[in-house]
């Protein structure tokens, strides 16, 4: 298996398992039964990287890779994904992300970071909402927009 692809695989979840060939028994040439072990896919992190043809065949083939709760990583994607990470530990410093920071740390275009988040929801990318935050019931001006929903509920309580 010379010039092996490496596939890499995430999952939203820090510790996942996936079944690549479930446990069986075997017949022996000497006629003895065998147990052969289950072999399982353990995600550490909510990361997988394989380049086992058998695994990427099984993984790309289950249930979890095709309802998308197991999806693959491009290079580009991988770019994507880490600059978004570093723009989040960098948001009290900066202020707000968005699609324009994330793609210039990913040195990407723009359009690849707003075509990623369409394509693949489950990464996340986020955009922070600017200017202040109104009630409308009674228009009392906020901060944030959690400081205004946690205002809002006084008025529900009201009622």
């Amino acid at each position: 298996m010379a010039n092996a692809e490496k596939v890499e695989f995430r999952v939203n979840a820090l510790r996942y398992m996936i079944v690549i060939r479930p446990e069986s028994l075997s017949l022996s040439p000497d006629g003895r039964i065998i147990q052969v072990p289950a072999k399982i896919a353990k995600f550490e992190n909510g990361v997988y990287v394989t380049s086992n043809p058998e695994e990427i065949k099984a993984i790309r083939n289950s249930i979890a890779y095709k309802e998308g709760v197991i999806f693959e990583i491009s290079e580009v994607d991988r770019k994507i994904v880490e600059a978004s990470i570093n723009a989040k530990k960098q948001k009290t410093i900066r202020g707000s992300i968005n699609t324009q920071t994330i793609a210039q740390e990913a040195e990407v275009p723009e359009e690849t970071v707003r075509a990623e988040k369409l394509r693949n929801p489950k990464v996340k990318l986020e955009e922070k909402k600017a200017g202040p935050f109104v009630c409308d019931v009674c228009k009392k001006e906020f901060s944030s927009e959690m400081a205004l929903r946690g205002h809002k509920i006084s008025h529900r309580r009201g009622k």
